[in-house]
């Protein structure tokens, strides 16, 4: 076996002194920066060890795929390390509430999105410097085209521009939009996402993957995160090829943090909606809802099947605020308070009733085929690491997302 030099060895002993706290949560459990499993990391005691010869080696090896992206901080704010030992000093900014964040360079795939667009609002709003990515053209000063299924566009991203964390939102969405279109989801979804770790395995970026809670299946107990990891494979099937891709992600990530150390943490959102969601046939049901409530179209809905729905701008709060909580390897659920949950048909009425109409455009139908019936999740860990505090319910968010929707479309003009 190679011997390290002392200046390697002092090295990394100052380096696992600096990232001590950074890997390890206050509570004592070590994080999941794919590093748990390795000699001289003690997950249980959240401590590092260095002695045997062999463990110096195994943290030099971590050691230099993790100092590039160290060094790149330190050059961009060279005021040096913070008391709690990771990333470098940058100014920082009070927002609502009396918090305040740091200021970072931030990267949003899918940017020019539903949940995109409102996710970078909620960024800029506490100060960050945010650039958009999206496959169509933008009207924003802060966006670049780019379509991630082509390499090389994604390689441009970074010509020139270092960012310290990249929201990975870009995706084809949907069951049916993934049966009709499965080239582009594929695509996308799966090999997108692969060029996107491709690029943060060579820059060290932070990553948030947007994954989605389908890949739960029709599990039918409480969906917490561990569920995926911990209950047979039968319990969890996923239904269709969109949630298949979405857990290709997820596994995807996880092999990237074990096999090269990568940070990420990856989200399940849960049933988002609001404005700037465009109708197409192929989005989610309360916009579906409201475009043919508005203009008088006939909809159907299906008996039996219950979900929870979470407002974008609480969605976007919390996810905002994973770049200041950040613990490499987490998964979180995101949505609304379960004590919201509904029949889809309660949902309809509140669409009616919001927009003004009865129910004779209504056709009720039988549960859907292949489409999970109901979504009992499990939001504590996000509650209790990231401060998800969804404030508005669906009869006012409904409210304010039929106004939105007036507005674009001009009804009534």
């Amino acid at each position: 076996m190679a011997k390290l030099t002392s200046l390697q060895l002092g090295m990394v002993e100052t380096w696992a002194f600096l990232r001590q706290k950074r890997l390890c949560r206050a509570d004592g459990r070590g994080s999941r920066s794919g590093m748990e499993n390795t000699s001289w990391f003690n997950s249980e005691r959240g401590k590092l060890y260095v002695t045997t010869q062999e463990d110096y080696v195994n943290a030099w090896d971590s050691f230099k795929l993790r100092w590039s992206s160290t060094c790149r901080r330190l050059h961009a704010h060279p005021t040096g390390l913070h008391a709690e030992g990771g990333g470098a000093s940058r100014p920082a900014k009070l927002i609502e509430g009396g918090g305040k964040t740091e200021t970072q360079s931030i990267l949003v795939t899918g940017g020019a999105g539903f949940i995109g667009t409102n996710l970078v609002n909620e960024l800029q709003k506490r100060g960050h410097r945010v650039c958009v990515a999206d496959v169509y053209h933008a009207e924003r000063q802060d966006a670049i085209r780019a379509d991630v299924r082509n390499y090389r566009q994604v390689e441009k991203l970074f010509d020139g521009r270092e960012f310290d964390d990249v929201y990975h939102l870009a995706a084809e969405y949907g069951r049916r939009n993934g049966e009709d279109y499965y080239e582009n989801l594929w695509g996308t979804n799966v090999v997108g996402t692969k060029h996107i770790l491709r690029m943060q395995e060579k820059k060290r970026f932070r990553l948030i993957f947007f994954s989605s809670a389908e890949v739960y299946g029709d599990y039918p107990g409480a969906m917490n995160e561990d569920v995926m990891e911990k209950r047979p494979i039968s319990e969890t099937y996923q239904m269709n090829d969109y949630a298949i891709s979405k857990w290709a992600g997820e596994l995807m990530c996880m092999n990237s943090a074990a096999a090269f150390g990568t940070e990420i943490v990856r989200v399940r959102p849960v049933n988002c909606y609001g404005p700037h969601e465009h109708y197409t046939p192929y989005r989610g049901f309360i916009p579906k809802f409201i475009y043919h409530a508005l203009f008088d179209k006939p909809y159907e809905v299906y008996k039996g099947h219950r979900r929870i729905i979470d407002y974008v701008a609480d969605s976007c709060v919390t996810f905002a605020n994973i770049i200041d909580n950040f613990v490499p390897g987490e998964v979180y659920n995101v949505g609304g308070r379960p004590e919201w949950e509904r029949d889809i048909k309660e949902y309809s009425d509140l669409v009616l009733d919001a927009v003004g109409k009865d129910d004779s455009l209504v056709d009720y139908q039988e549960a859907e085929p292949f489409t999970t019936k109901v979504k009992r999740m499990d939001f504590s860990k996000a509650i209790r690491d990231l401060k998800h505090d969804p404030k508005v319910a669906p009869d006012e968010g409904i409210k304010r997302t039929v106004d939105w929707m007036r507005s674009f479309y001009r009804v009534g003009e």
